[in-house]
């Protein structure tokens, strides 16, 4: 089985990944100090994923280094860059990522299962292509052979004929197979950020959904406080006009009252009244 190394260089930062088991490869997780990347030593048996959490400052102090080590170290498949800021303005090219801030892990381990992936096929096809290497070396010697055994026979000689047609097919699928090894890692890395570009869309349509949710939210709670402030007007209103029907009530009795005490002393002076 495939061994596979995740390092993770940081200055005292978490590692940014839980650990799992991966089925294709035996996973191993490794975590340094940031300046600790220069003096690693990447072996060339196993795959080797890189993970740096920097800030802006950090990586325009370690870039040079950085940059350098990637191009020495092709035993390296992928260096993703962790911003632990918005500034983080690293490079992006075949085998350096720079993830958007601020980073999700669910994002991240896409990513490294992604690379992994992609390492493996690389290291199979690679595999496959050197097993054919060796038995066109067989093939060599066998064709040596039946040039030395061919010399006055025709039959032989349009055997090995057939036999070097053999051989120019078998150096052209070589030719093909790298080709394909090349095209399908390209192909994966654009799957990788094309990937990326969706789980961010997604986040932004949940982030847009959520400020929907509380915008419906404040303003349910405005016409409800609207309607409660309107109830309590009514009632004030009302309140107000059964104090006034009381007044007009009161100051009709009064003007009776005044009334009759009128009549009365009217009466009492001896003068007529009519009532």
């Amino acid at each position: 089985m495939e061994q596979s190394f995740i390092w993770h260089f940081s200055n005292e930062e978490a590692f940014p990944l839980k650990a799992w088991e991966y089925l294709k490869t035996e996973l191993f997780f490794q975590e340094k100090p940031l300046p600790e990347y220069s003096s690693t030593t990447f072996s060339e048996e196993a795959i080797h994923l890189v993970l740096m959490t920097v800030s802006s400052e950090e990586w325009q102090n370690h870039k040079d280094a950085i940059l350098h080590l990637m191009e020495s170290q092709q035993s390296i498949s992928r260096l993703i860059i962790i911003p632990k800021e918005e500034s983080v303005v690293a490079e992006n090219s075949h085998r350096i990522f720079t993830l958007t801030y601020p980073v999700h892990k669910r994002e991240l381990q896409l990513l490294v299962e992604q690379s992994i992936q992609v390492e493996i096929g690389r290291s199979q096809s690679v595999k496959l292509s050197n097993e054919f290497r060796e038995n066109m070396a067989s093939m060599e010697g066998i064709f040596e052979l039946a040039r030395e055994e061919a010399k006055s026979s025709q039959d032989t000689i349009r055997a090995l004929n057939s036999l070097l047609t053999y051989e120019q097919k078998m150096k052209d699928f070589n030719i093909h197979l790298h080709e394909a090894i090349d095209n399908a890692s390209e192909l994966k890395s654009q799957e990788i950020m094309e990937l990326q570009k969706r789980i961010e869309a997604t986040e932004n349509l949940e982030i847009l959904r959520e400020k929907e949710l509380k915008d419906e939210i404040e303003t349910r709670k405005a016409t409800e406080q609207a309607l409660e402030f309107s109830k309590e007007e009514e009632i004030q209103m009302d309140k107000i006009i059964k104090a006034q029907e009381r007044v007009f009530k009161y100051s009709d009795e009064e003007i009776r009252a005044l009334y009759y005490e009128n009549l009365e002393l009217k009466k009492k002076l001896g003068i007529p009244v009519e009532e």
